[in-house]
């Protein structure tokens, strides 16, 4: 997605509570999109100051998350391009999330403060946004990366079925089938590009498809086991001309 939207003139840029250095974050938004980076590490690169109580032991809280991306944007609306913000939450997070100063305490467990704190931090961001003239043509994107890891909390309380939230606001394209969907992660990337108004050839995009279409996902179409199944299958195509170097030397630290 970086990589098609900086092709077609967009700014990028992420905000991430967590400290990019985890997970190879900031190489990989780096490599796909040359996206600018704002973590603990590097805040003060763009005059961003932070205080002892917007740190936390992954990097800084979601607040302070929050607060930097409306003085970014009022930095950004101004390059005179479009632009793609993205911003990574920590809160939430296994074990139990982050309690700050500015947290809601009316719960009976701290998850559940956590839970209703970040939905708080959120829903004034969007109000925000909302009020500022870029919004006409902005499309804000809200998706999980992976269901909640406080497995027992949800067990606890009989929540048997459990989905990765996602929701897609002032997108540039409504249809009715937008909801009840079986669909995976690979299928967010033709949908964001259609929500912000680009047209994705015959829905279909990679191995996801446009949610906002009729058009079957593959694991509507396949089911789970057999996509999984599929998707666990050597691909020599994969292998050569993507990973190329990498997978050579894969090989070689194997034999």
């Amino acid at each position: 997605l970086g990589d098609l939207l900086k092709d077609n003139g967009y700014y990028n840029e992420l905000i991430s509570s967590a400290r990019t250095s985890f997970g190879g974050i900031k190489e990989y938004f780096k490599r796909h999109g040359n996206f600018k980076t704002i973590d603990i590490n590097s805040y003060a690169n763009f005059d961003l100051q932070i205080t002892k109580d917007d740190m936390c032991k992954w990097g800084f809280n979601d607040k302070f998350l929050f607060d930097s991306a409306k003085k970014r944007l009022n930095v950004i609306k101004n390059m005179d391009k479009p632009f793609n913000l993205v911003l990574q939450t920590i809160d939430t997070h296994y074990v139990d999330g982050y309690i700050g100063n500015y947290s809601v305490n009316k719960y009976d467990t701290r998850y559940e403060n956590v839970y209703a704190t970040e939905s708080k931090l959120i829903v004034n961001f969007i109000n925000w946004v909302k009020k500022q003239d870029f919004y006409k043509d902005t499309t804000i994107v809200i998706v999980g990366d992976h269901l909640s890891m406080q497995t027992s909390y949800f067990e606890s309380r009989g929540a048997n079925k459990r989905y990765v939230y996602n929701c897609y606001i002032n997108s540039a394209i409504e249809k009715s089938n937008t909801s009840n969907r079986i669909y995976t992660a690979l299928d967010t990337y033709p949908t964001i590009l259609s929500s912000i108004g680009a047209i994705v050839d015959g829905d279909r995009l990679g191995l996801g498809t446009n949610l906002f279409s009729d058009k079957k996902t593959l694991a509507e179409e396949y089911g789970f086991d057999k996509l999984n199944k599929e998707l666990n299958k050597k691909s020599v195509f994969y292998n050569k001309k993507i990973l190329k170097k990498d997978y050579d030397d894969m090989i070689k630290e194997k034999s």
